[in-house]
């Protein structure tokens, strides 16, 4: 299970987006600007722009927000980007053992509480608060 550099990437692309209306923002200066390979952006704008996160300008191809930023909350970009890291997390919980069944229910109860508590603190905030605390 790999959690943790696409939800802050997501935040950053969509940042650089919404901070720079004007220009065509590419793969290539998301990579740089992040770290991650032209094909690891490429893959998270269009799990974006499935999410109606983002968009692609007609007649430009250029990358634009599809909602105001304060629309967009944080919950929002960490369940389009992150969803398949939760999907596998509940298959690999309901897949353990059942001779470790007490256990078992008691971390899933555990787990979904965390989780709940996680979309609770990031449906508050919303893209808008970031580029706020920025300024």
């Amino acid at each position: 299970m790999k959690l943790g550099t696409q939800f802050p990437a997501a935040i950053h692309i969509l940042l650089k987006i919404s901070n720079f209306p004007d220009t065509r923002v590419t793969n290539e200066m998301l990579a740089k600007d992040t770290n991650l390979s032209a094909i690891e952006i490429r893959k998270l704008i269009r799990k974006l722009k499935a999410g109606n996160i983002l968009d692609f300008k007609n007649g430009t191809g250029k990358l634009v927000l599809a909602r105001t930023p304060s629309e967009i909350t944080l919950w929002d970009i960490f369940s389009v980007v992150e969803h398949e890291s939760f999907d596998y997390l509940k298959e690999y919980l309901l897949n353990l053992p059942n001779y470790i069944e007490n256990e078992k229910n008691v971390i899933i109860k555990n787990v979904d509480s965390t989780l709940q508590t996680i979309k609770q603190e990031l449906e508050k905030k919303n893209l808008q608060n970031i580029k706020d605390e920025l300024n």
